[in-house]
């Protein structure tokens, strides 16, 4: 026999009798002690319950959601996520990105703010330059919140151009 095999059959050996040595160890031990101290805490981390907003009805994907369309209700904590919305002003005035059903606590990522200009929107064009103002209307080619730059169209000469969201109708172009 080689020295090889007769260190894996030795080794082989060792781990069944240290398995077997391990599996009794629990018959050994005392059974646990539940005090009245760990009976009132598993109780309480059970029973408590976190106030969340949830929709009344089901919402299509792109709705915006309104303070109608919400209720509080008391789930488990146990349910209740980091990415879970707990404030119904947080979630008044959001817009969903999927279909929501009702009854259930809303994820960060199922809703978005509210663009305050819409892809395919008539927009109002307005061009600044010194004593001068010249408007003209045009056509959102993205969304837009106020302040972010967005792409829009002319429908008459359909040329692109790029502007600054003013407003809800109003695009000022750069």
């Amino acid at each position: 026999m080689t020295m090889h095999r007769i260190l894996t059959i030795a080794a082989v050996l060792c781990a069944s009798t240290a398995q077997a040595q391990v599996a009794a160890i629990p018959a050994l031990l005392p059974p646990p002690v539940l005090s009245e101290d760990t009976l009132h805490t598993s109780r309480t981390t059970e029973a408590a319950e976190v106030q969340v907003p949830v929709l009344k009805q089901p919402l299509q994907r792109g709705q915006t959601i309104t303070a109608d369309n919400i209720t509080m209700v008391g789930m488990p904590a146990s349910k209740v996520f980091a990415s879970t919305i707990t404030s119904a002003n947080e979630l008044v005035g959001q817009q969903t990105v999927r279909p929501l059903e009702a009854g259930k606590a809303v994820n960060k990522l199922h809703v978005r703010v509210a663009p305050m200009i819409s892809r395919n929107q008539m927009v109002t064009l307005v061009y600044r330059k010194g004593g001068i103002e010249l408007s003209g209307s045009a056509q959102a080619l993205e969304d837009g919140q106020q302040g972010q730059t967005i792409r829009i169209v002319n429908p008459s000469t359909r040329s692109t151009l790029t502007g600054t969201v003013m407003s809800d109708s109003t695009v000022q172009v750069n």
